[in-house]
């Protein structure tokens, strides 16, 4: 698929769907796109997402953590989250992407906590429920690779990004915000589980894996020349994991530039950030 207008590939209302060794390039707005957060037990496998372009205007929130807050806007931004707009977009994690790559866009592989069922299926559950699509586990997440992202949210952009909220407000119209919002991964029953990303490569990334909600799990991580390798909340495993900060790559230096507040330089290369004393991180990685 060559420049597409308005998405590459959608999941609809669809549950075990397999969707394989496709390339989509030059795409406007969320690539391959997993619609109303009610569609599950789909695969995703060896995909191409290059060169995403998000739409109307890309969400930044500067260096704070707030990120950006957008509304719906007829004929201009029906989903507000296109101000986003990554490679893979994932409102519900209970589907399996293996062997994916990346490229470019607002993040690689976007997990939004969706509230709520969105579209057809607004209304159908009720707030306190386990199976709305923000609690639902990750089914399988293994060999995916994102690169070259990240980078219009200055502070906290990253390939791999697990944040934001997109729920609809009390006169029907969706809100979304980019920034911190966290996640609490739940089975069914309402026991807590871990988000698993296994052998995940990220490069040339403003951040390779930033995870604003509770229990993620990280094993056979790779991240080479990103200003961060990872940042975590809550508890947390980094595991096996191997971070390049400066390679021999003459392309390494990571820059930005903030138009707004004319702002111009170069990251500071980071490994990993422990940020705080409420989170708890078990690591067990390599720094070369």
């Amino acid at each position: 698929m060559l420049n597409s207008q308005f998405r590459c590939y959608t999941i609809h209302g669809t549950n075990g769907t397999r969707l394989s060794r496709n390339v989509a390039y030059n795409s406007v707005g969320m690539c391959y796109y997993i619609e109303d957060g009610v569609e599950e037990n789909n695969l995703f496998e060896y995909n191409l997402a290059a060169h995403v372009t998000p739409i109307y205007q890309p969400a930044n929130g500067g260096w704070g953590q707030g990120g950006e807050t957008f509304s719906a806007i007829p004929d201009q931004l029906l989903i507000p989250a296109d101000t986003s707009a990554a490679g893979f977009y994932i409102s519900n994690a209970m589907n399996s992407f293996i062997g994916n790559a990346a490229s470019g866009g607002w993040s690689g592989f976007a997990f939004p906590n969706v509230a709520e069922p969105l579209g057809d299926y607004k209304g159908t559950m009720l707030p306190n429920n386990t199976y709305l699509p923000l609690h639902r586990p990750l089914k399988r997440f293994l060999g995916n690779t994102a690169h070259s992202a990240g980078f219009y949210w200055i502070s906290h952009g990253s390939c791999i990004y697990v944040g934001a909220w997109l729920s609809y407000d009390s006169t029907g119209t969706l809100i979304y915000n980019s920034g911190r919002n966290s996640r609490d991964t739940l089975f069914g029953n309402g026991s807590t589980t871990f988000m698993l990303f296994e052998q995940t490569k990220t490069f040339l990334c403003n951040t390779g894996v930033a995870h604003w909600g509770n229990n993620v799990h990280l094993d056979a991580a790779e991240m080479h020349d990103c200003a961060l390798g990872a940042f975590f909340f809550g508890s947390s495993v980094m595991h096996n994991a191997l971070v390049n900060a400066v390679s021999k790559n003459p392309n390494n230096i990571i820059r930005f530039i903030d138009i707004e507040n004319g702002w111009e330089g170069e990251y500071t290369k980071v490994g990993f950030q422990f940020y705080d004393t409420w989170v708890q991180v078990n690591l067990k990685f390599k720094q070369i």
